[in-house]
């Protein structure tokens, strides 16, 4: 009995109503025996003796069944622990030919979606990612959580390895390396390759020749082999100028998967060849087995002994019909249809009811749940509603604060989101989920602040070309206006110049005493004189020739500026722009694939330069 113990003790809590039952019993007897039996009859204090005996019966087996559910157990048991310790690392090509488009629609994602098939299927055991070009790189180390290989495997490109080439040996190496590391003496990889020449097999075959390193070639490309197309958009090109055609070598890697008893498969447009890999890694997997030495002691619960005592009690209750009557009422209440109210259920399971048949709106409603009203309200796509909900919570918590951050986020209010989804990171650093969320709100919020940039800028440039055509059709006036008032001008000097002649005839009649000669000169001169005042411009007429010349200069001088700022899209994608270069470096830092290669560059720093195998791609 020093052993015993209640694996349920919250059960006994139910002992209560019995021990309340036997005091009013006892403190009822007492009335009695202090009353004449008549007397305490006839009062209404006298009983029978059966009903006590049947409320001792029902308050012995309520005792049984609180003692039976409260879990009694005396002894302990051993139970040996098995836990599956499988190793396995799967080694990628990184070279310039997994560009090759004979896989659609190119080697390497084709092998991208084969290394996620694999991880979905290895859910023990831990698994490691390296990937090599000239030479080899830990991407991953060894690892339970195959999630983060997961979202390692899209940024895996050949731009990012620090040295161009293939030299496969060195990714088994490094694999083999990597579970060493681990204290692993066993293990499986995994190459997934396009191109093996003889070197490479023979180093990898000494590597893994007499030990217990499992090897699985999966074969990427075709016999025949394609181009590799390079980011300009050309064919890749040797020295001489000709093209580069990538053909997959299968008999090297068939030949090594023989010569160390692995696992070969060329790539399949079925799932056949992932199958193959797995099956080949799961003989690998029951091997890892922990032997019976690790024991757990478990509690025995013992409570199913005093069953059979309650089976007696059960049976008077079928002759009282109380069973039948408890059955039809627990049938009843589990057949009401979920969308409908019960007397049963109170709002809130109503309201769940509504809600797992999908009917957000009115679960919404009778939801008195602020975090189960939200998400009814965030289902039925009424973001406001949800946000006035999440609000209206005085002290939220992380996760409250999350859903709040998405609500606003779907509402378009993306930086009170941004936020919110900070103050969730400053709390929980590893909430994965706000993170991602915070990344995608970000890059939403800069492509709207562009927009808009663009539409700003497209507005000053349509303000700027109704400038332009006010100011010509004014300066179009003014020549209108310059040209009237010549024309007035030579008008009214031509009506001086006959005015002047009609006065020299008449100076002429006047003084005919005087000599011809000095009256000829005369007149000469006069004439002389007015056709000078004739041809001569006005100083008026020269002011307003000077304005429009000024007028015309700055006119052709902003000429240039109109005609760049009618381009705004090419004034952005100017290089030289500071505000252009900030927002390309935030860019540049948040892209993990420049993340993954500042790894790969450190790694590389730490070894020594690979040497070179003549193959650059």
């Amino acid at each position: 009995m020093s052993d015993f113990v209640f694996l349920n003790p919250i059960w006994l809590i139910g002992l209560l109503p019995v021990a309340l039952l036997l005091a009013w019993l006892t403190l009822r007897k007492k009335q009695q025996s202090l009353i004449a039996p008549h007397i305490a009859q006839a009062l209404g204090l006298y009983h029978e003796a059966t009903s006590t005996y049947k409320l001792l019966l029902l308050a012995l087996c309520w005792t049984i069944a609180i003692v039976a559910l409260s879990g009694p157990s005396f002894e302990r048991q051993l139970r040996p622990t098995y836990s599956n310790t499988a190793a396995r690392v799967l080694v990628m090509d990184m070279s310039r030919s997994m560009y090759a488009t004979d896989n659609q629609p190119s080697r390497l994602i084709q092998a991208r979606y084969k290394a996620v098939d694999l991880l979905k299927h290895w859910k023990e055991g831990v698994t490691g990612l390296v990937a090599y070009a000239g030479d080899a790189y830990t991407i991953s180390p060894m690892t339970t959580d195959t999630a983060t290989i997961l979202n390692l495997l899209p940024n895996l490109t050949p731009e990012i390895m620090p040295y161009q080439g293939a030299d496969a040996a060195r990714g088994v190496k490094q694999a083999i390396q990597m579970m060493k590391n681990a204290g692993l003496h066993q293990g499986a990889i995994i190459l997934i390759t396009d191109e093996l020449d003889a070197n490479e097999r023979q180093e990898i075959t000494d590597l893994l020749s007499g030990t217990r390193w499992q090897l699985a070639i999966l074969g990427m490309g075709s016999r025949s082999g394609a181009p590799i197309p390079t980011e300009n958009g050309a064919l890749l090109k040797t020295t001489q100028g000709q093209t580069v055609i990538a053909k997959a070598n299968f008999n090297e890697m068939k030949s090594l998967a023989q010569s160390v008893h692995g696992t070969f498969i060329s790539v399949q447009l079925n799932n056949q060849d992932v199958e193959t890999l797995v099956d080949a890694t799961q003989i690998n997997t029951t091997e890892h087995q922990a032997s019976g030495k690790q024991q757990v002691t478990n509690r025995i619960n013992q409570g199913y002994w005093l069953i059979p005592l309650l089976l007696i009690p059960a049976l008077m209750m079928f002759r009282k019909g109380l069973i039948f009557g408890w059955l039809a009422l627990v049938i009843s209440t589990g057949t009401v249809p979920r969308a409908q109210a019960s007397p049963w259920l109170n709002h809130n399971q109503q309201a769940k009811h509504l809600f797992d048949a999908q009917d957000y709106q009115h679960s919404a409603e009778q939801f008195s749940d602020p975090d189960w009203k939200a998400a009814a309200y965030y289902r039925a796509k009424d973001y406001q509603q949800a946000i006035e909900a999440l609000s209206s919570i005085q002290s939220p918590t992380p996760r409250q604060q999350y859903n709040l951050a998405n609500a606003y986020a779907k509402h378009g209010d993306l930086q009170k989101a941004i936020d919110l989804y900070q103050q969730v990171l400053a709390q929980d650093p590893d909430n994965q989920d706000a993170r991602h969320n915070l990344d995608v709100v970000k890059k939403a919020q800069q492509q709207q602040q562009q927009q808009q940039q663009q539409q700003q800028q497209q507005q000053k440039n349509s303000n700027a070309a109704a400038q332009n055509q006010s100011s010509s059709s004014q300066q179009q006036q003014n020549q209108s206006q310059q040209k009237q008032s010549q024309k007035g001008q030579s008008q009214t000097a031509q009506s001086q110049q006959d005015q002047a002649q009609r006065h020299q005839s008449q100076q002429n009649s006047q003084s005919q005493s005087q000599s011809q000669s000095q009256s000829q000169s005369k007149a000469s001169e006069q004439h002389r004189a007015q056709r000078q005042r004739q041809n001569a411009p006005s100083k008026d007429e020269q002011a307003q020739n000077n304005a429009a010349a000024k007028q015309l200069q700055r006119q052709q001088a902003s000429a240039p500026q109109q005609s760049d700022q009618a381009s705004p899209s090419q004034a952005q994608k100017r290089p030289s722009d500071p505000e252009f270069r900030k927002l390309e470096q935030v860019e540049n830092a948040r892209d993990p694939s420049r993340l993954l290669r500042a790894e790969l560059m450190l790694q590389a720093e730490q070894k020594e330069p690979p040497e070179d195998n003549h193959k650059s791609w």
